[in-house]
Formats: C-alpha cells, structure tokens, sequence
C-alpha cells in the first residue's frame, strides 16, 4: 500500500512538472502569437503604403501635357490631341478674317521702264511711239548691307587772346573708333528678342555685314540698352499693376547654376519681368482682379480678386477621368468647357444660374464618391487624394473659378502670362541659363519692354533708335 502510495505521488509530481512547462510552452505560444499579430498589422500598414505610393508613382507615369501642367516640349513625339469640340465651321480662315499678303506701293524707290523698241512680228521701229498700257511690278529688297564710317576730326584753334579753343564732338561720339547706335542695337535685339546667344550674334554679324565682334562687345551692347530702357521699364510695371484685369505667373529658372524663378505680370498692353531666388518673391500689385494658378503667394496681396486658370483645372480634371476612373471628372471638365464656349454670348446671364447649380451639384457628387473609398495610409497618418484635394480647391473657390462668367474682361485662362514665359524658357534651353542675377535682370528689362512694344504694335527699331543720340 505504501508502495502503491509512492508510485502514485511520483506521477502526480510528474505530471505537475509536465503541466508548469505546458503552461511555459503556452505563455510563450501567445506571446509569439502576439508579436507576430503585431507584425501582420506593421506589414498590412505598410502594404498599403506602398500599394499608394505604387498607384501615386503608376499615376505620374500615366500624366503628359493633356492632363498635367508638363511642358508640350517635355514629350515632343508625342501627337498633340485637341481639347477643343467639334463644330460646324469649316477649317481654315473663317467669314469676316482680314488676311494678309503683301500689297503693291505707290511710291517706289525706283522704277524702271523696260521699253520696246521694235515690233516682234515686223522689226518695225516703235521707239518712238508712246506706250498705250503700262503693266507693273514691283519686287520688295533690302539694299546689300554696307558698313558706313563716319570720321570726325576736332579743330584746335588759337585765339589773339592766347586762348586755345577745341571743337567738341558730337554726342555720343569718342575719340577713337567706337561702333554707331544702329550696329548696337541690332546686336541687343539679336540677342535679347530673338535669343541669340552672344558668339552667335557675333558669327551673324560677321556673315551678314562683315562687323567683326567678340562676344564681351555684344554683352556691353545688352547692358548698355538694358540701362536705357529701364525707366521704360518701370512705367511698365506701374502701369500693368494699375490695370483692373492682370495676369501673373512664375516659372524655374537657372541663375549662376542655381535654381531660380522668373515672375512675369502682364495685361493686354504691358509686360513686366522679375528674376529671383525665392519663388515666394512675387510682383507685387494691388487692387482689380489677378488672373492666375492656385500658388499660395499670390493670396498675400492685398485688394486683389483672384480669377484661376481654368485650362489647369480641365488639365486636372482629364487626369481624375482618365486614371482615377472617377465619374463626376468628366461632367465637370464638359461643364468648364460649355461656360467657356457661353461666355461671350449676349444672353448669358441666363446660363450663370443653370451653371452655378451644376458646379454646386458635381462638387457634392464628388464629394459623395470619395466618402464611399477607403482612406489612404502614409508614413505621417492619413493622406488625401490628389482628386478630392481639387475638389476641396474648386469647391472653396467657386468665385475665382467661375469670374470669367459674370466679368466680361475676366479671361477663362491665363494663356496671356504663359505665352509671355515661354518664350522665357526658350531662352534657357538656348543657353543654358545666366552666369548673373545682373545678367538675368537686363535680358528680362529688355525683353519686358520689346514685348510691351510688341503689343501695342509700336515698331521695336524706331523706338530704340530713338534712346541713342542721333549723329549727324
């Protein structure tokens, strides 16, 4: 019985050995349970994560100028697709379109009578007969390009007096030899409106006049012009900033190697350039309506209502539709395009009501569809698609967005500031960029004035003859 006893308590003690590392095994089973729990919901997070970032990163790819704000040059292979709709007017000039073609003068330089002298038939004489019908034409030419020096010698005279007089020279005139006004300007025209860069200029010079110039000489000739203009210059911008409709825009540029940004105000008549390092450093301007992109610095001016550019918006909105697949993109992009179109109709304040109701009702229908998604998860918590940011944007600036429809100065677009950069970054892939913030502000005083000119049809080289002294 006490065998029995013993036997009993040995197998009792047992298994509560048994049990304590069941109970060990099973602490550290949940423990491992746990940990790879937590682990699952680390790489569930980050699958997401990454599973945005590949769908943000597939969505650049997808983007070109027709849906982003990309540069047409940044893929010219590409075959250009127009936003425009179809119409019923036939393609080409339309009814009432002046053209131009070149017209017959009736004050020649020179005429030249070519006679006949004798019948082609008979050989009889007919130089003295006079001419029943003369028939013109006329040929357009430039004269062959001669260079002209002009000497001016000074005379020094004694008087009984014993003083000694010296001619002056004429304005603008320096002992020595020193190229005239006109050989000046061209050289800064070359260069400034029509982007030549300097050895370039030099190399048209020498081929064309047979001028033999450094390139040193023709950036001397940039300054020298960009100094004169700079009044012309500053009216400029005091008049763009004084006009109740203006546009503004910005653009990177490059300056000493560095990344920098060329800011451009402009109006129907005017034209105003300002290179700077800080994109924030914007044109500052008061009062009427700004014509512009959704850039923040723009809202710190004072006195201003903003109108946007809406081609950005329809840019945006042909992204949503193509990749997002989101619905209510594409009603909004052909409700955009249709204000477009009713803008300029003498009846339209019948369309503003009927407009302003289907932007109130495709913002809140897109705002219904993103509540439906789930949200997006990023590294710093929760991140907001790039289509419901518009829709925020286009809802909190309803007013801005649709001014073109109830101003009738108000643009739909700001094509008037970007034509005004594009010739800008021209300029930069030509030559690179500026070796100067001095270099950047004369080619941008003197572009802005050539283009102020350009708009209000003023010729450029009678207008620039007339900032240098005129010699006799």
């Amino acid at each position: 019985m006490e065998k029995a006893f013993k036997l009993l308590h040995k197998e009792n003690t047992q298994l509560k050995a048994e049990n304590a590392a069941l109970k060990l095994e099973n602490a550290e089973l949940r423990a491992e349970n746990k940990a790879l729990k937590a682990e699952i919901i680390v790489l569930q997070t980050t699958i997401k994560q990454l599973m945005a970032r590949l769908e943000d990163l597939e969505r650049r790819l997808k983007l070109d100028p027709q849906t982003s704000h990309k540069p047409s040059g940044a893929e010219p292979f590409r075959k250009p697709i127009s936003t425009r709709g179809k119409t019923n007017k036939p393609s080409g000039g339309q009814n009432g379109h002046v053209g131009k073609t070149l017209a017959m003068t009736d004050t020649p330089d020179e005429i030249k009578i070519i006679p006949v002298n004798c019948c082609e038939k008979c050989q009889a004489d007919l130089s003295q007969q006079k001419s029943k019908r003369n028939r013109r034409a006329q040929v357009f030419d430039l004269p062959d390009p001669r260079i002209i020096v002009r000497e001016f010698q000074t005379e020094e005279k004694n008087c009984v007096c014993g003083h000694t007089t010296v001619s002056k020279l004429p304005k603008g005139v320096q002992l020595g030899a020193r190229y005239g006004s006109l050989i000046r300007i061209i050289t800064s025209y070359l260069n400034s409106k029509q982007l030549i860069p300097e050895e370039r200029v030099a190399d048209v010079m020498h081929d064309l006049f047979g001028v033999d110039l450094c390139s040193a000489s023709v950036g001397n000739h940039v300054i020298e012009l960009s100094e004169k203009v700079k009044p012309y210059d500053e009216a400029n911008h005091k008049a763009a900033a004084g006009e109740r409709v203006k546009h503004s825009d910005e653009t990177w540029f490059r300056i000493r190697k560095l990344a920098a940004y060329l800011q451009v105000l402009s109006t129907k008549t005017h034209t105003h350039y300002k290179p700077t390092f800080k994109r924030g450093d914007i044109i500052r301007t008061t009062g009427g309506v700004l014509v512009s992109d959704h850039f923040v610095s723009y809202k710190t001016l004072e006195n201003i209502r903003h109108a946007f550019c809406n081609a950005h918006h329809i840019r945006e909105l042909e992204a949503v539709s193509q990749h997002d697949k989101e619905p209510w993109a594409a009603s909004f992009k052909k409700l955009l395009q249709f204000a477009c179109h009713r803008a300029k109709s003498p009846n339209i304040q019948h369309y503003q009501p009927a407009i302003s109701r289907r932007f109130d009702e495709l913002i809140e229908k897109g705002l219904v569809y993103h509540a439906l998604l789930p949200p997006l998860e990023s590294k710093s918590g929760k991140k907001n698609r790039k289509s419901y940011n518009l829709l925020i944007r286009l809802r909190d600036n309803k007013e801005s967005v649709l001014r073109f429809l109830y101003e009738e100065d108000v643009p739909f677009t700001n094509n008037l500031a970007e034509r005004d950069l594009r010739m800008m970054k021209v300029k930069q892939k030509i030559s690179g960029g500026f070796r100067s913030m001095e270099g950047a502000e004369h080619f941008c005083r003197i572009r802005g004035v050539m283009s102020t000119l350009q708009k209000q049809n003023t010729p450029l080289l009678p207008f620039m003859k007339s900032l240098y002294p005129s010699i006799a």
